[in-house]
C-alpha cells in the first residue's frame, strides 16, 4: 500500500469517527525530540508528534466460528 493510499484510509476512517460521542483523542504536538549529541556542542534532533485515537466501541465475535468476524455491539 503506497503512503498516499494508506492516508487516504486514514482520512476515510477520521471522517467515520466525527459524531461518535465514544471517541477519544489524545494529541502530542510537534515538538523536537533530541536523537544525539557528539563532543563538539552539535545536538541534532528529530520533529515528532502524534495522535492516539481510541473509539470506545464494543466488538464481539464467537471465538468458536473460525471465519466469524467482529460485529459492533449495539
Amino acid at each position: 500500500m503506497s503512503q498516499n493510499e494508506l492516508l487516504d484510509k486514514v482520512i476515510e476512517y477520521l471522517q467515520s469517527l466525527k459524531n461518535n460521542s465514544e471517541v477519544s483523542i489524545n494529541i502530542n504536538p510537534p515538538h523536537i525530540e533530541e536523537i544525539a549529541s557528539c563532543c563538539s556542542g552539535q545536538v541534532y534532533g528529530k520533529s515528532r508528534c502524534s495522535i492516539e485515537i481510541e473509539a470506545k466501541t464494543l466488538y464481539t465475535k464467537d471465538n468458536f466460528k473460525v471465519f466469524d468476524n467482529w460485529k459492533e455491539v449495539k
